[in-house]
């Protein structure tokens, strides 16, 4: 067979013509370095190094690590096997893909088919909503969901509508209200045909679905045992989105509400029930969360990943609440502005910092109650105040998975401050190697001959003298060694004419022979401009033995 029947053979499994061109040179020649492939395919350097990669990347090419790197060909016969065996897992792949996207435009169609028009309609006065409540329910085939206020079911049974409720006995009913001291037998006629749970109400309010198809909304309404109001608006629309989240909103809501058996029966023995309210305003917010630390005898949990001047108290409260005998924890996001509050709160607080825990603002007290703030930078904002023990243990272990990942507020704040006066230092190094004919970046990266970028936090180049780069890293962990190693390790492909590692402390006796095992040179200083004198120091002294040979 021709050379040239075996490149479109190789083509035919899908290699580019470079890539076979390659790979059947590398077949006849053997191992061979990048660039007598790029002489004899006519290519520079780079793009050379390109193929070899793609090459290796699809099983055909290995590396012979070494100085340098040669590369040889993997057998024709194992390469056809993976190459065939990659096509057949990209042909399962599609098959998939094409039965998901048959079956999701499938499913477009049907509803862009049943979709119609959405049609809206504004309901004035008590007695045309009510009569219009009438014509939903006779048109109820499977399910009806209510949520309203405890006079509002109390009108409805006076106008019969809970009897037309009742008779649709084989219709699921579900009702939402909320449960308090005034008459709360009036509501147990209801529980007779209907499933009931209790809900804190943020405001007079009503809606109702119905087959999820349907809904009458009523967000201001006159709540007093008038029939004859006009003060009572209602919007009526099966326009599906507008449909579809008001029922999100119900069933979130339902999925945390109380049976309203037990917090009747609570109610009527004069104990507190167990529930969950939306907090509406940032007032009734921060005055809740100041309430319940000015509460609390055991313990006071909080978590925010803002700046600690978004808790909506002073520190002395929270002084206060430990003088009292209160257990106090703190998790947040320190930062280096953050050192005074830091100080002045671990004198009575346990505090932690955790970057990655969720971003929201959560505060337990005693065990017993729960106010949770929910921030997204699209939203305003959600906040919601609980004693339901459920969700209490939910909101526990939340906060005390991301307590055992956080590390003492203290500690992060020392290796801020380190980093601190390092990258000072930097900035202070880099004006002076400019000074001297040094092109500096902070950071920098480099691209090696492979195509490997490497990261450092300074990379120095000189304008003139045709030396490898300088490059530094700074040590603001404890782990000497492995940043060592590191550093050694990313300079290996770029070659530089010199190494640093920064660093406010010298090394401990134990470790100072790793730099020279490595050929890094240490430079530490408290002192941010001390610490760039030295690096411009050691970058002149580079050049100036290079200038003498």
């Amino acid at each position: 067979m021709t050379k040239e029947k075996v490149i479109k053979g190789l083509l035919s499994f899908g290699l580019t013509r470079d890539e076979a061109e390659a790979y059947f040179f590398l077949l006849r020649a053997g191992a061979c370095r990048a660039g007598d492939l790029a002489r004899k395919l006519g290519i520079n350097r780079m793009k050379a190094y390109r193929i070899l990669k793609a090459l290796g990347e699809r099983g055909a090419v290995e590396a012979i690590v070494g100085r340098p790197v040669r590369f040889v060909a993997v057998p024709v016969e194992k390469v056809i096997n993976q190459l065939i065996e990659g096509e057949k897992l990209k042909i399962l792949g599609m098959e998939k893909n094409r039965k998901e996207i048959i079956q999701y435009w499938r499913d477009i169609q049907s509803t862009v088919e049943a979709m119609e028009e959405p049609r809206f309609r504004i309901l004035q006065g008590r007695k045309q909503i009510y009569e219009f409540l009438l014509q939903m329910f006779k048109r109820a085939k499977a399910k009806i969901d209510i949520m309203t206020t405890r006079n509002d079911l109390q009108r409805l049974s006076y106008y019969g509508i809970d009897d037309k409720l009742k008779s649709l006995d084989q219709l699921d009913k579900r009702i939402l209200t909320q449960i308090n001291h005034h008459k709360p037998e009036t509501l147990e006629n209801y529980f007779d045909f209907a499933e009931a749970r209790h809900v804190a109400l943020p405001a007079s309010i009503r809606f109702v679905i119905v087959d999820d198809t349907e809904v009458l909304s009523t967000f201001a309404m006159d709540d007093s045992m008038s029939m004859s109001t006009q003060k009572d608006t209602g919007l009526w629309t099966n326009a599906r989105n507008y449909v579809q989240a008001m029922k999100t909103f119900f069933d979130s809501l339902w999925g945390v509400a109380i049976d309203a058996r037990e917090v009747l029966n609570a109610v009527k023995a004069g104990k507190a029930p167990e529930e969950m309210r939306v907090i509406g305003t940032r007032e009734e917010y921060n005055e809740t969360f100041r309430n319940m630390v000015e509460s609390s005898d055991e313990e006071v949990i909080i978590m925010t990943l803002k700046q600690l001047e978004g808790i909506p108290l002073a520190i002395t409260d929270l002084q206060a609440a430990s003088n009292r005998g209160a257990r106090i924890k703190l998790l947040t996001r320190v930062q280096l502005d953050s050192f005074s509050n830091i100080n002045q709160l671990s004198k009575c607080a346990q505090v932690r910092h955790n970057a990655r825990a969720p971003d929201l603002q959560l505060l337990i007290v005693d065990r017993r109650e729960v106010l949770i703030n929910i921030t997204h930078p699209k939203i305003l904002g959600y906040s919601t105040w609980s004693n339901l023990k459920p969700q209490i243990q939910t909101m526990i272990q939340v906060f005390e998975g991301n307590w055992i990942d956080g590390v003492p507020a203290q500690k992060v704040l020392q290796k801020l401050a380190t980093k601190h006066k390092l990258t000072e230092g930097l900035k202070l190094a880099k004006k002076y190697l400019q000074e001297s004919g040094w092109i500096v970046d902070v950071p920098g990266q480099i691209t090696s001959e492979m195509g490997t970028k490497s990261l450092f936090s300074l990379v120095a180049k000189h304008r003139e003298q045709p030396i490898g780069p300088l490059v530094l890293d700074l040590l603001v962990e404890e782990d000497a060694l492995g940043t060592l190693a590191k550093l050694n390790a990313k300079a290996m492909d770029v070659k530089p004419a010199l190494q640093i590692l920064a660093s406010t402390k010298p090394f401990y006796k134990e470790e100072s022979m790793l730099p020279d095992l490595y050929g890094i040179k240490v430079i530490y200083s408290m002192n941010p401009k001390e610490l760039a004198t030295k690096i411009a120091n050691e970058a002149n002294r580079i050049l100036g033995e290079i200038n003498l040979r």
